[in-house]
């Protein structure tokens, strides 16, 4: 009889034991999770946002499942499950949804809340960020052609005595040749009007470090910009007089012919990009014979160009 009783103690040990090992198998089960495979959607309509996909994750089982959306519990015919993909079951462990969301107003925080069916005081949620009705992103500025009023520069002289012959396409300030070489980093662009033997008429635009030995005592700008030029084409210009600078430009000429009624597109070593407009251009190379131009200069951000 003792020996009975003993082999029925040891057994009700061994019971215990596996009972209170399986319980402490139980009680290691994670909680459940969510994970989202994108972490924000934008609307596809007013309201409605399709494509919001993910995973549940429960070892201890689904027991519970409840949608949120700025901490307000929303209803079933807020949140369809997408055709092909099944149903959860009390149970489960895993689960995959689709769900396209409908009838939310504005952004804010969509959360997918899940109890665990072994222990229902585990729960686990995750978290997507809905975004307004769809607007796009605010476009970079873009550059504007901004229009000077009539400009004048004088030809220059074979001496350095000549009137205003240098321009900066920054603020437009003119200057003579000792004006440009106190300010050297804002010049330009030069003019001259005439090869300084013939009378003929030949009006140039030139880069200041091309500046012809005949004029300023044959001494240049040293260290002013670069400036390169172009003339353009009659398409070009309409695309100029439409509001944009025309593509396909190839502004490399550091010394150009201009004439009355031309346009010349122009880029500085500073990235100053636009096209001079000449109006007029009287007498040749006298100290007071001149040119009169406007510039349509782009102004913003031109990035690298």
């Amino acid at each position: 009889m003792k020996k009975l009783n003993l082999i029925l103690a040891m057994a009700l040990a061994s019971a215990m034991v596996f009972m209170t090992s399986c319980k402490g198998d139980d009680d290691d089960l994670s909680a459940p999770s969510v994970s989202f495979d994108n972490p924000r959607v934008d609307p596809v309509a007013s309201g409605i946002y399709d494509g919001v996909t993910g995973t549940v994750d429960a070892p201890g089982g689904i027991d519970k499942i409840t949608f949120w959306f700025n901490n307000t519990e929303l209803k079933k015919e807020n949140v369809i499950l997408a055709d092909g993909f099944d149903k959860w079951k009390k149970g489960d462990t895993k689960f995959t949804f689709k769900y396209t969301l409908k009838g939310l107003d504005g952004e804010g925080q969509f959360k997918i809340v899940v109890t665990d069916k072994q222990d229902p005081a585990k729960t686990g949620d995750g978290v997507l960020t809905i975004g307004k009705e769809q607007q796009g992103e605010d476009p970079e500025p873009k550059p504007q052609i901004v229009t000077s009023g009539e400009l004048k520069l004088f030809t220059a002289t074979g001496d350095k005595t000549g009137n205003e012959h240098y321009i900066s396409f920054e603020n437009y300030t003119t200057y003579k040749y000792a004006g440009a070489v106190e300010h050297a980093s804002s010049v330009d662009m030069g003019y001259y009007n005439g090869n300084y033997t013939k009378a003929t008429s030949y009006p140039h635009f030139f880069s200041p470090e091309v500046a012809p030995s005949e004029i300023d005592g044959g001494k240049k700008v040293a260290g002013a910009n670069t400036t390169t030029f172009q003339v353009l084409t009659e398409k070009q210009v309409a695309s100029l007089q439409a509001g944009s600078m025309p593509g396909g430009l190839n502004i490399s000429e550091s010394n150009v012919e201009v004439a009355p009624g031309k346009f010349i597109a122009f880029k500085t070593s500073k990235n100053i990009i636009g096209a001079i407009q000449v109006l007029k251009v009287q007498g040749t190379y006298g100290r007071n014979d001149y040119i009169t131009f406007k510039v349509h200069k782009l102004v913003g951000d031109l990035g690298a160009k």
